[in-house]
């Protein structure tokens, strides 16, 4: 195609064999390293990475709760600095051990705790933590009414 499209004219006068072959030469060679750009790009890593945890349930009676948080990251959450209920009378701090890290992409734990916010009280969970690469992650829950027993 290259060859008949600078031999095709009025004058016929023909490109000489060296200059169409340098000019493939660098189309090729552009190409390769198009290819090899974004083959290396993908592979360092340069692509976005996604941070965030998803509470997914929380419920609350007087006395205990139930809580389901999942990793929603495109990378590993490696521990959690924070665990707290935080309730309109008052905050209630949570042991952050609760939560077993790391906690691969996409993996779900259930947690069941204890506390001593009493009925009528309403809270949210809030979660603090780390994943790799240093990233930080701050994430609460909706409101939820601790119900009586």
């Amino acid at each position: 195609m290259w060859v008949r499209l600078f031999t095709r004219g009025g004058n016929h006068h023909n490109m000489p064999h060296e200059v169409v072959t340098k000019i493939l030469l660098v189309v090729a060679a552009i190409a390769i390293v198009g290819i090899a750009s974004a083959v290396l790009l993908y592979f360092v890593g340069t692509g976005s990475v996604k941070v965030d945890m998803l509470i997914e349930r929380l419920e609350l009676r007087q006395g205990s709760g139930i809580a389901t948080i999942r990793n929603v990251s495109n990378i590993r959450v490696m521990r959690v600095d924070r665990l707290e209920l935080v309730c309109s009378s008052r905050t209630v701090e949570l042991d952050p051990g609760m939560i077993p890290t790391p906690i691969p992409p996409g993996l779900a734990h259930t947690l069941v705790f204890r506390h001593d916010v009493d009925a009528g009280d309403s809270c949210k969970l809030f979660i603090e933590a780390e994943a790799e690469g240093g990233y930080r992650i701050a994430v609460s829950s909706a409101e939820a009414p601790v119900r009586s027993m």
